[in-house]
């Protein structure tokens, strides 16, 4: 990352000296249990979120961990035997190590784990802290196991190689692809950026855990990129885990995955999003993104009736498109069903839809999603709004989709399922 992307020196300072200052050295026989735990749980995040603004945390990436996801991230660990070298090539203040640390404890005093931990950061203030909670874990623990961390670029960290078990939580932030990139060209997801040079830097059978946005899971924009995770990863698992934490509105899923011996040609299939058997919403309509871009379309041509999300009485009939503008482009005869592109899991309904009953040729705005029965018409319309409306389909985008923006691919592979939670025929 540039330096004058970084939040300001003297912040990141502080942060660093309420963990590592000489005075703040803790004496583990007269120090409460209480005070350790907050120090190796919440702390750090607390402290980052008061001294670095909102602004320039997503500059770094720097959202650590929650304790309960971490643990989580470090399942895999547990009952592991023989040597084990845990990685984290974006380490923050530690939170995965932690987990790692907490995980392996049983093995490591058993004797039947020799155990390497090592942490790689951009920002030297995190490394610092990480030693410093670290070195706290291990002594509260009475844990013989090797801990190392330094500052770097955590996407070229050779540690990759060496892991037996890599724990990831990347900046999520937008990053500019790389030239040779085969996945996308252009402002990537820093996520996917990240895990694909950290897989290639992976030996044969070394095992990853990674917490990653929902968007890489779901989103067409990715489809790719899981494709090319594929030749290199078996994938073990895809798990939807929520909401990263109450201060970072982006939900997140679990990656669990090994290192192939040899790519696999073509990529793995297309299992990351569930897919339905039987009739779907595509199979019925063809679903399409509005084409009209309000700010940037020209305002040339003829004046159409021209629909946007503001003219949405959800589960209602639009019988008339009141607004107009002049457009050039695709346009819609209805009847056909519109869903906004907003929407969040914890909505009551995923996909609210709405039928355009207008027969005039119309222009939707691309802030909705356009249905065209392929065929019965409106009856067709109404059968998708009781679709739309059932609990089950609800239930079925939440597991497929949790970013904000419901995709053309998701709602396509909805189920035909109708309100009681069968599928009709047909």
């Amino acid at each position: 990352m540039k330096g004058d992307r970084l939040p300001s020196a003297r912040a990141l300072a502080e942060f660093r000296d309420i963990f590592c200052d000489a005075h703040t050295e803790f004496a583990l026989d007269r120090c409460p249990e209480h005070e350790l735990a907050r120090v190796l749980d919440g702390q750090a995040s607390a402290e980052l979120r008061r001294l670095v603004s909102l602004t320039d945390r997503r500059k770094l990436g720097a959202f650590f961990t929650p304790h309960e996801l971490a643990d989580r991230l470090a399942e895999p660990l547990r009952g592991a035997r023989g040597k084990i070298v845990v990685v984290d090539t974006s380490c923050g203040a530690g939170d995965l190590l932690l987990a790692a640390a907490r995980a392996l404890a049983p093995a490591i005093q058993r004797a039947t784990a020799t155990v390497h931990l090592y942490g790689v950061d951009i920002v030297p203030e995190f490394v610092e802290v990480a030693a410093w909670r670290l070195e706290l874990q291990r002594r509260v623990l009475n844990l013989d196991l090797e801990v190392r961390t330094r500052c770097g670029e955590g996407r070229s960290a050779p540690e990759a190689a060496s892991a037996t078990h890599v724990l990831l939580n990347p900046p999520f932030a937008s990053v500019q692809s790389a030239d040779d990139c085969a996945w996308a060209g252009g402002t990537v997801n820093g996520a996917a950026d990240f895990l694909d040079h950290t897989v290639a830097r992976l030996a044969p059978a070394s095992r990853l855990s990674a917490l990653l946005p929902d968007v890489l899971r779901s989103g067409a924009r990715y489809r790719q990129w899981r494709r090319v995770m594929g030749e290199s990863l078996d994938i073990e698992e895809t798990t939807i885990l929520g909401q990263f934490d109450q201060w970072a509105d982006v939900d997140v899923f679990l990656l669990g995955a090994v290192r192939r011996a040899q790519p696999s040609a073509g990529g793995a299939p297309e299992s990351w999003v569930q897919e339905a058997s039987g009739p779907t919403v595509g199979s019925r309509f063809h679903v399409s993104v509005g084409p009209v871009v309000h700010f940037r379309a020209p305002d040339s041509g003829p004046r159409r009736p021209y629909l946007t999300a503001k003219d949405f009485p959800t589960w209602g009939t639009i019988r008339t498109v009141a607004r107009d503008r002049r457009f050039i482009g695709r346009l819609h005869r209805g009847p056909f069903v519109v869903i906004p592109r907003t929407s969040r899991p914890e909505e009551p309904a995923r996909a609210r839809g709405a039928i355009v009953a207008d027969h005039r040729q119309v222009a939707v705005d691309n802030h909705l999603l356009v249905l065209s029965p392929l065929d019965g018409g409106i009856d067709e319309c109404h059968r998708l709004l009781a679709v739309l409306r059932s609990e089950a389909a609800n239930a079925w985008l939440n597991r497929a989709i949790r970013c904000r923006h419901l995709t053309v691919g998701a709602i396509a592979s909805l189920p035909w399922i109708d309100a009681g939670g069968s599928r009709h025929a047909g």
